[in-house]
């Protein structure tokens, strides 16, 4: 990811980002608004280009009505990547935390939601430059629109988009997965194959990859682990490999 990925605020608001912190924890596991049901995800995700991503996020729901429910996130994450400047390689640290709220709507073997969330991300780089932008703390409102549909023949379509409003950062993901215990040769077994599409940037930066997946799940469907890889090609004129994992657990 290039120097001007993330953009440094002109304040540090640290004040700000504290007591969101703290409001998110009292929402998510205070007695009086406690979630009827709380899935916990982790995961990671390295190229070859000495980027990386790993995150932590703890979503609660409580439905509202019976196509419709409230939604809280807790989301952690920590970003590490490279870049150039001076004939220097510099190399960016990026920890993050993003409480949010959403609505899920839920149709016929469908679902909608809609996330409003603060990011609060502090970037810090080796060696260090006075003249590079990305150091310091950014606050940032994040939007995110997800859809997920299963269709009759166990077929799953997800998509995700996200904006960040301090630097302009959409993030995009289409999935396509099929369980083979849909099929005679793999009714016995608990796996889902697929194949996944990733589009994000603003106009400093943009990249694409593609690549397929493998998701082994329980019988139950309250938990699953995921393995994916494939081809990423960035606009710094670099193409790499990349691989990930996810775990999901539901309670």
């Amino acid at each position: 990811m290039p120097e001007k990925s993330f953009r440094k605020g002109g304040y540090v608001r640290n004040r700000k980002a504290f007591f969101i912190f703290i409001f998110a924890i009292f929402v998510l596991f205070s007695s009086d608004s406690r979630a009827a049901s709380l899935s916990l995800l982790l995961g990671g995700e390295a190229d070859t280009e000495g980027q990386s991503y790993v995150y932590t996020g703890v979503i609660g729901e409580s439905p509202l009505q019976e196509n419709l429910s409230l939604m809280y996130k807790l989301w952690l994450d920590h970003l590490t990547y490279e870049f150039e400047k001076d004939n220097d390689t510099i190399k960016a640290k990026a920890p993050a935390f993003q409480p949010a709220l959403g609505l899920k709507l839920r149709g016929q073997g469908s679902s909608t939601t809609l996330w409003v969330g603060w990011e609060h991300r502090n970037t810090s780089i080796k060696p260090v430059r006075e003249n590079v932008e990305v150091r310091g703390v950014t606050d940032s409102l994040v939007l995110q629109f997800e859809f997920d549909k299963w269709t009759e023949k166990s077929t799953n379509f997800n998509i995700i988009a996200s904006y960040s409003t301090e630097n302009s950062y959409v993030w995009t993901r289409g999935r396509i997965k099929q369980e083979l215990s849909s099929y005679p040769l793999g009714r016995d077994l608990p796996l889902r194959i697929g194949l996944e599409a990733v589009g994000q940037g603003n106009k400093d930066y943009s990249a694409f990859q593609v690549g397929p997946l493998l998701e082994i799940y329980s019988l139950k469907k309250n938990a699953s682990f995921l393995i994916r890889g494939g081809y990423k090609r960035s606009s710094s004129d670099h193409s790499s490999a990349y691989g990930g994992i996810e775990l999901f657990f539901g309670f």
